[in-house]
């Protein structure tokens, strides 16, 4: 695997409290991948999982759902199987209704996503684009020490000697 490209699998109770932490896992690992991520985009990559990982959790019929992610530059990559072999089909949802648009979102604000039959049921997967991964930060402490080598490093102007 190229270093930069990254990547990680976990499996997940099927159990709707858990959407939550694994949308949170997902975010959280590209942050200790050293990706900066917006608000706005943090936002959408929250939406963009919940959306795959409640239809999983919903309609999967099973106990666990897989979960695998990939981070390469430019772009995040994330895969969610579960045990039904039914492929996700997109409705039209109305005013009022709570659920019934996950797709729409999916098609609108991913890069490119699918589904595809697994081993065990099915895979949804979805791309989306990610900034470059953000310069190495210094905690406060050694920046401090840092600035005054750099100081003590640099030469010294001479003063004119008069006579």
């Amino acid at each position: 695997m190229n270093a930069e490209v990254r990547g990680t699998s976990w499996a997940l109770s099927a159990q709707p409290q858990n959407v939550r932490a694994g949308r949170d896992r997902v975010l959280a690992q590209i942050r200790r991948w050293g990706h900066y991520v917006s608000e706005d985009t943090a936002d959408t990559v929250r939406l963009l999982v919940s959306e795959i990982l409640t239809n999983a959790v919903e309609h999967g019929g099973g106990d666990t759902v897989q979960i695998s992610m990939a981070v390469r530059p430019g772009e995040l990559y994330v895969r969610i199987e579960d045990a039904s072999s039914t492929a996700p089909v997109r409705r039209s949802a109305a005013e009022d209704a709570e659920d019934g648009r996950g797709l729409f979102l999916l098609s609108t604000l991913a890069n490119a996503w699918g589904a595809e039959p697994s081993k065990g049921g099915k895979a949804v997967w979805m791309t989306r684009s990610l900034p470059p991964r953000r310069p190495l930060l210094i905690d406060e402490r050694h920046r401090t020490a840092l600035d005054e080598r750099i100081r003590a490093a640099r030469p010294r102007p001479r003063l004119p000697i008069s006579a």
